[in-house]
């Protein structure tokens, strides 16, 4: 995708690999627009299978998960 905006075959290209956001970044005919974005994660349990059926190993798991340094990330 970076080769044919750099080449001018295209005028836009979505989702940069992230590998390429320097080399975007270094050659003035590029423009790099970005924002932030919304994403929804979820952890689901099959609850009726041993172990997740026992209501102390998902909260053990709940406890285990670090939700802040997710959403700060």
């Amino acid at each position: 995708r970076l080769q044919k905006l750099v080449a001018g075959e295209c005028q836009v290209s979505v989702f940069p690999r992230p590998d390429d956001l320097e080399t975007v970044r270094r050659d003035p005919k590029l423009s790099l627009f970005s924002g932030m974005g919304f994403n929804v994660g979820f952890v689901a349990y099959n609850t009726q299978h041993a172990p997740l059926d026992r209501v102390d190993v998902r909260r053990a798991l709940d406890i285990a998960i670090d939700k802040t340094a997710i959403v700060k990330t």
